[in-house]
C-alpha cells in the first residue's frame, strides 16, 4: 500500500534526479565549446566580456567546473568556475552601463542648475531627468578598449595579494564602462570577489 513514507523516499529519489540531470546537461553545454552566455549578450559584447575575464582577470574557460552554492550569484548554473562566474558578472553590469550612466548625467545635469545637493527638488529632477532618458533608445555601450592584466602591474599568475586582486577587478569593472563614482563601480568589484569566494567555499563545502 503506497503510504507517506514511500511518497517521501521516492519524491526525494526524483529530486536528486532532477539535480543531477541539471548538473549533466550544465557539463554537455560547457564540454560543447559554444561560448558562455547567460544574458545573452550579443557577440561583440560577449567577446568583449570574455577578454575583460581572460586578459584582465586572469581566468581561462578551461578551469574545472566546482558546485555553485548560490546559483544566480552571479552565474545561474549549477556548475561554475571563475571564468564562468567572472563572465555572467560582468555580462550582467555591461547591460546595465546605459542606465547608469542615464543616472549619472541626470545628477550632472540638474547640479548644474544649482540645485542644492540632498533636497527634494534635486531628486525630483534627477528623477525626471532618468524617466525621459529611459523612455528614449537605450545609449549604445562604449566600445571597450580591453587592458591585458600584464600591462596592470600583474604577471602571468593571478597575483597573491589581496592589493593586486582588487586592482584587476577595479580595471575589469573600468573596461565595461563604469567608473568609481558611480554605485554599481563597487557593486561590480563586489561581485568579482564573490565569484573568488564562490570558488573557496565550494572547496571547503566539499572537503567537510
Amino acid at each position: 500500500m503506497w503510504n507517506q513514507s514511500r511518497a517521501t523516499g521516492f519524491a526525494g529519489r526524483l529530486s536528486a534526479r532532477a539535480k543531477l540531470m541539471v548538473m549533466g546537461m550544465t557539463v554537455v553545454g560547457a564540454a560543447s565549446g559554444a561560448p558562455y552566455n547567460p544574458q545573452h549578450l550579443s557577440a561583440v559584447q560577449l567577446d568583449q566580456v570574455a577578454e575583460i575575464c581572460r586578459t584582465v582577470m586572469g581566468f581561462e574557460p578551461s578551469r574545472p567546473l566546482f558546485e555553485n552554492l548560490w546559483p544566480g550569484s552571479p552565474d545561474p548554473e549549477a556548475l561554475t568556475n571563475n571564468y564562468r562566474g567572472c563572465v555572467a558578472s560582468l555580462a550582467g553590469f555591461l547591460i546595465s552601463v546605459p542606465t547608469v550612466w542615464a543616472k549619472t548625467r541626470a545628477q550632472d545635469e540638474c547640479q548644474a542648475k544649482g540645485l542644492t545637493p540632498g533636497s527634494s527638488e534635486l531628486g525630483l529632477c534627477e528623477l525626471r531627468a532618468v524617466e525621459a532618458t529611459s523612455s528614449r533608445d537605450a545609449v549604445e555601450t562604449p566600445s571597450l578598449v580591453v587592458t591585458p592584466f600584464s600591462e596592470i602591474g600583474a604577471t602571468s599568475q593571478p597575483p597573491a595579494t589581496a592589493s593586486a586582486t582588487r586592482r584587476r577587478q577595479r580595471t575589469a569593472c573600468a573596461e565595461i564602462g563604469l567608473v568609481p563614482v558611480q554605485s554599481a563601480f563597487e557593486s561590480c568589484v563586489h561581485d568579482l570577489d564573490a565569484v573568488l569566494i564562490a570558488e573557496r567555499m565550494s572547496a571547503l563545502y566539499q572537503n567537510r
